[in-house]
């Protein structure tokens, strides 16, 4: 028996466990080399938290989901659903915005997971790419298709995930917007991400729970394994 073939007999908790590891380890990797190289004064130690929190528990969830249902019968119900839900999670997050006018492009070099930062804006849109949520956001996209498009039960699972992680992005819009000027900056920053980073979290463990649930009312329609 091949390693293939032993991988797809393993559970989704199993896989979850594998990609998640995986994930870390390449992190983990390129944080070490990245402070290696540029040296960089870190005064908070936790903001290198959040990447690793995000992407590692946005991607393992993101495998776990995708390992559960075996079957995705309505696929252009599950997009109908999660491409606005992500447009939206990007526009409040600030990754995508208005047009500006002038025409720019920078990438700024940051910790990995920050960074590489990309920045656009033209005249039609805005960009502004920070890896981890774009990563995150887009984890949570694709759940919330899974989801939506497995059962018909699976709509309420989709919707808790519209209902609450677009309130994870209300915290960090204070974090952007920088209203209160100087160190209180800084501190509303950080305090924002902490609040998101729970709220992300939290979301995704509802999603998993109310997904789980709606396989066991609804067994028929899409046949899942644990």
């Amino acid at each position: 028996m091949n390693v293939r073939s032993e991988l797809k007999q393993q559970s989704p908790t199993t896989h979850a466990a594998i990609a998640g590891i995986a994930v870390v380890a390449v992190q983990v990797a390129a944080i070490v080399a990245y402070i290696r190289i540029q040296q960089p004064v870190i005064t908070e130690y936790r903001s290198i938290a959040y990447p690793f929190i995000w992407i590692t528990a946005g991607v393992g969830t993101a495998v776990w989901i995708g390992q559960v249902f075996a079957g995705r019968p309505r696929r252009f119900r599950g997009a109908i659903v999660a491409i606005p839900y992500v447009l939206v999670l990007f526009w409040l997050s600030g990754i995508i915005g208005g047009p500006t006018g002038t025409e720019t492009f920078l990438v700024q070099n940051a910790m990995p997971g920050w960074g590489p930062i990309v920045v656009y804006s033209g005249s039609l849109m805005s960009i502004s790419l920070v890896p981890f949520k774009f990563v995150g956001y887009l984890t949570l996209g694709y759940v919330v298709y899974v989801v939506a498009a497995s059962t018909a039960q699976s709509v309420r699972a989709a919707a808790i995930g519209l209902a609450s992680c677009v309130s994870c992005t209300a915290p960090l819009l204070l974090a952007v917007a920088g209203i209160f000027g100087g160190n209180t900056t800084a501190m509303v920053a950080t305090a924002g991400y902490d609040i998101a980073t729970i709220i992300f979290v939290g979301t995704l463990a509802l999603l998993a729970i109310a997904a789980k649930r709606s396989t066991h009312e609804q067994p028929d329609v899409c046949p899942v394994r644990y």
